[in-house]
């Protein structure tokens, strides 16, 4: 029997954390011998994880001490910016030379080998960033799962505060995408924003999965292949920025801009129709009912 003064809590909100935050850890470690090696692929999934740990720690804060929440928070968004830059000219590395081989015609050789020795030049500077990131996660690997073996000292339920999270997200994404469906300049920038709340959307409904599955794998799915649309957008995007950098310094390259403007439109027409063909209003309505339905049926009495 529960004591006077005694704090009961959800027990399934700290086996989530716990699933969540092991998985994402030992994650991690297996990718820090590629992160030495300066692997692409792995620097790419251990900025992805360190977003992962920020959304999770965000999502607990009614969960976990405030002073350990912080220090996590703080620091997987420090990995997150020490791997931003490397990712991101890693990936216009791979794009230059893919546009070489598959339309030499936009991209001439002098101009392909300025422009990849520039983006060269920037993700070796970048090196000391990654190694500084690898550094710090090996400090942490060793001391992060005693930080959590913890009572969660909240009242609050994880199915009750998870679905008022989950429905305030979907009103979000529904409501942002009003202004996407507007827009026809690929250059806008509340596509970017646009997407930032998918990627957020994403790796909460990626926490709350595990009680709220089947209407959350639907969304997760959908997310998925729109993001993909939104993610090339993305790259292309940066690109045509890094190249009306380099058009300051007298280095034109007309023909690349216009291949890259078309990229973007049919990227964003692609993300677009994805949503229109599977967000809409009866798919919302009855995703709602399925979420609830859940959370009625498992909702602590505390």
């Amino acid at each position: 029997m529960r004591q006077e003064g005694e704090v009961k809590y959800c027990n399934i909100s700290k086996d989530i954390f716990l699933k969540h935050i092991e998985h994402n850890y030992k994650f991690i470690k297996e990718k820090l011998p590629l992160l030495e090696k300066l692997d692409p692929d792995a620097i790419h999934d251990i900025r992805v994880t360190s977003r992962r740990n920020r959304a999770l720690f965000t999502e607990y804060k009614h969960f976990l001490p405030k002073k350990i929440r912080k220090e996590y928070i703080s620091e997987n968004k420090k990995i997150t910016k020490l791997l931003g830059k490397r990712r991101e000219f890693d990936v216009l590395y791979q794009l230059i030379i893919s546009i070489k081989n598959d339309n030499p015609q936009v991209l001439s050789d002098f101009t392909y080998d300025y422009l990849l020795n520039s983006v060269d030049k920037i993700r070796k500077r970048e090196e000391k960033n990654c190694f500084l990131a690898k550094q710090i996660l090996e400090k942490r690997d060793d001391k992060c799962f005693s930080d959590f073996q913890i009572q969660f000292f909240t009242r609050h339920c994880i199915y009750k505060y998870g679905r008022d999270r989950i429905l305030l997200a979907i009103n979000n994404v529904n409501n942002e995408y009003k202004y996407i469906k507007k827009i026809n300049n690929p250059l806008n920038e509340e596509i970017h924003q646009f997407r930032i709340i998918l990627k957020k959307t994403r790796y909460l409904f990626e926490i709350y999965k595990e009680i709220y599955k089947n209407p959350l794998n639907k969304w997760l799915n959908i997310m998925k292949e729109i993001q993909n649309f939104l993610g090339n957008w993305n790259d292309y995007r940066i690109l045509l920025i890094t190249i009306e950098q380099q058009d300051k310094k007298g280095i034109k390259f007309n023909e690349l801009k216009e291949y890259i403007y078309d990229i973007l439109i049919m990227n964003l027409k692609k993300a677009k129709i994805t949503v229109e063909e599977n967000i809409n209003r009866d798919f919302i309505k009855t995703n709602r009912i399925e979420i609830n339905k859940i959370c009625n049926s498992h909702i602590c009495l505390l």
